[in-house]
């Protein structure tokens, strides 16, 4: 691993607390290390053909899936067959894609805090009612990820749902209490940007000038044009565990973000809660893609050496014209760490027998 300190700033890194005099003779340093390829773990998920006919297939969810291979595979090199679990169309059902998550992330023993676990997901996004009490929501909507066989019936004669907001920042919370690894959601998908907990301030970027919308866009159209209703029993014992583990947390958290209990892992989403992400035919390859997902592989595949934070990159990105109706967002406290860098706050004490030779 490449590594380089720097000195923090006066309220860098959240160093523990010392005394005054220990605070004149300390210093406090951050060492960032790139993460190297066989420490970043990833799971690809992108669906064009649902199962279920009100689910209106999609041109450039693959295409997303296999950019972004491409890109951690050629430049970060990244090990396909060890590190890589991409889902794609039939493979992506709601049991495989929790499974996938368990096994890749959580009960992974080679995941250590210095590691990369990096989550993406091209394919509809949706939104189902929910009952505010039992789901512990704000309203009685929430949005939701679409896996390839939601609106189906499974062996058990089951209705399959969505990954609802509540379940994917639970599983998140998991993933960050148990590994404390650096990590990164990265959604493709209308409403997108509800998909995790709100804090009060959001990052947006710019678009060009309108020009018509786009053919498709990543929501499904049902008939009715109404929410599903989400039943009371889905994922709840990963619900109630992620609400025990984030309230015992809650303290902490405030003082570490003034107060808003932001997640620290970092989440890119193709656009606002209320907003929906379009597909764009690409000028270069003529193939369908996520308007978010070209612009942002294309970015960062020309970072080469150059440092930049995820907030920067997201801020810097110009959509096409014709998705003018999506502002993407950047959330979680890491967002202004670099690109695939492990950052660790250390503090150098002075060497006493060079102190009192002075």
């Amino acid at each position: 691993m490449s590594s380089t300190k720097s000195n923090l700033g006066r309220y860098g890194a959240f160093p523990p607390p010392v005394s005054r005099q220990e605070s004149d003779q300390n210093k406090r340093t951050l060492s960032m290390e790139r993460v190297e390829g066989h420490n970043v773990w990833v799971i690809v998920v992108g669906i064009d053909r649902y199962k279920n006919e009100n689910f209106s297939p999609l041109k450039g969810c693959r295409n997303d899936t296999e950019d972004i291979c491409e890109y951690l595979m050629n430049v970060l090199k990244v090990p396909k067959k060890s590190n890589i679990v991409h889902l794609q169309d039939q493979e992506a059902t709601r049991s495989t894609i929790l499974k996938k998550f368990d096994e890749h992330f959580i009960t992974n023993a080679k995941i250590t805090n210095k590691s990369v676990a990096l989550f993406y997901f091209a394919g509809h996004g949706a939104r189902a009612k929910v009952d505010r009490k039992e789901w512990r929501c704000d309203n009685k909507v929430v949005e939701s990820i679409c896996p390839y066989d939601e609106g189906a019936v499974d062996a058990e004669g089951k209705e399959v749902y969505g990954i609802p907001q509540p379940t994917l920042q639970a599983l998140f919370d998991k993933l960050e209490k148990e590994k404390r690894c650096n990590t990164l959601v990265i959604l493709d998908s209308c409403h997108s940007g509800g998909m995790f907990r709100e804090t009060k301030k959001r990052n947006t970027l710019g678009v060009g000038p309108p020009a018509g919308i786009s053919e498709t866009v990543r929501s499904p159209r049902f008939s009715d044009d109404k929410p599903r209703v989400l039943p009371d029993y889905l994922d709840r014992d990963l619900r109630k565990a992620s609400m025990i583990s984030v309230t015992k947390s809650l303290s902490d958290a405030g003082l570490r973000t003034g107060g808003t209990g932001e997640h620290s892992y970092i989440v890119l989403a193709a656009c606002g809660k209320d907003q929906p992400a379009h597909e764009v035919k690409d000028g270069e390859s003529g193939k369908w893609r996520g308007a978010f997902t070209l612009e942002l592989v294309r970015m960062l595949r020309k970072l080469n050496d150059e440092q930049k934070h995820y907030d920067a990159i997201v801020s810097s990105i110009r959509l096409a014209s014709s998705a003018v109706t999506q502002r993407p967002e950047c959330r979680g406290i890491d967002r202004f760490k670099r690109v695939f860098m492990h950052y660790e706050a250390v503090l150098q004490r002075p060497d006493p027998t060079r102190m009192r030779s002075q």
